[in-house]
Formats: structure tokens, sequence, C-alpha cells
């Protein structure tokens, strides 16, 4: 008999996390886009938007049968980018080993003894590419002033929380979890922006530019 029980006071937390989760698969999505068409310009929303559902019932699954929360891997796209390894049959393959490696601890151990500067190295050439396709992704539409100010003020004070995180010691309390994390806090500060930004736009279709870029 499953005990499950909701916690009120988890909800803001949790809707912070599921935020941050759902528009970081939205940019490896649209990355996997771009990756796939050499003529990419515009993200296919509805594409899109069935991927996202399909990570969500992965991350629901995942809760309920007490594992780990699942997630889209922005430096395997990364990864897959800079080989050209795009296939389907790969991630079926990739999908088959973890099930393989979740019911074998020992041979799990034994892929985890990789050398730590082989470890960094290849964290250093996935993360090159993931700045450079985030780069282009955001310069894929001509940047005016709201772009310029929610891409600007997020990345500064994102930066910010890790250079001078004394700057922040005394935010209350119940604000606490939006400034654990530089990523959590930039995540937020751009969607916050890009509403308020929006404000009092009449034109639907610059409106849409703006969300996607």
């Amino acid at each position: 008999m499953w005990n499950l029980t909701f916690r009120w006071s988890l909800l803001p937390t949790f809707t912070i996390v599921s935020i941050c989760g759902a528009l970081k698969s939205f940019g490896n999505l649209i990355l996997c886009e771009k990756v796939n068409d050499d003529q990419w310009t515009r993200p296919d929303i509805k594409r899109i938007g069935d991927g996202l559902m399909a990570d969500s019932f992965c991350v629901i699954a995942s809760g309920l049968l007490g594992g780990m929360a699942s997630d889209t891997s922005a430096s395997n796209v990364s990864l897959s980018s800079a080989s050209g390894a795009t296939s389907r049959w790969i991630g079926f393959a990739a999908g088959a080993l973890f099930a393989l490696l979740g019911l074998s601890p020992k041979l799990s151990a034994l892929l985890s003894i990789m050398p730590m500067p082989v470890m960094g190295a290849i964290l250093v050439f996935v993360i090159s590419f993931m700045i450079m396709s985030g780069l282009q992704i955001i310069l894929s539409t001509k940047p005016d002033a709201s772009r310029t100010f929610v891409i600007g003020i997020s990345l500064i004070f994102g930066l910010s929380l890790e250079a001078l995180p004394d700057l922040y010691a005394q935010v209350p309390p119940w604000l606490r979890p939006l400034f654990d994390s530089s990523l959590t806090f930039s995540t937020i500060l751009a969607v916050v922006l890009n509403q308020l930004l929006r404000l009092g736009n009449t034109n639907p279709s610059q409106a849409v530019e703006i969300t996607e870029g």
C-alpha cells in the first residue's frame, strides 16, 4: 500500500524547480531540432510540446516508483551535435544500457572509476558546445531591447550570485529557494522579466518571438 502525503510548504520550491526543469528541457529540445535540421530557423512548438509531455510522464513515473527524477541532458545533446550521432537507435541502445546498469550495481561502479582528468576534459568539451549552441539559439533572431534586457539582466544577476553571494545574505527565508542556485535565479528572472516586458504589447507575433528568443 502506497503511503502518499502532500505538504503545502514544499509547493513553492517544487514549483520553481519544475519551471526551471521545463525551461531547461525546452532549450534542449530546441537544440535537438537545430542539430537535426541545417535549415532550422524557428522551433516547432507542437513537436517540442510532445517532447515536454514525454519528459513529464517520465518524471511522474520515476517519482511514483521511488526513483530519481529523470531529465533531458544538455551535455548529451551537445555531444551529439559535436559527433553528428543523432540516430534515435542510439537513444534506444543507451536506454537499454542504463536499464542494465540499474540492475547491475557492480557494473555501474566499474564505469565510475574513470580518471578525473578524462572526466574534466569531457566536461570542457561538451560545455564549449553547449555555450556556442545556446548563443546561436539566442541570436537566431534579431535582438531587440526586450531580449537584450531579459538576457543581460538574467545573466548579470545570476553571475553575481556566484561571485558575490554576500549580497544576498539578508534575503528573507521564504525567498531563499530562489537564491540557492544561480541557474534557478537566472531562470526565474528571465521568466518574470519576459512577462513584464510583454505587458501592453499589442502585437501577438512579436510576443511569441520574445518568448522563443
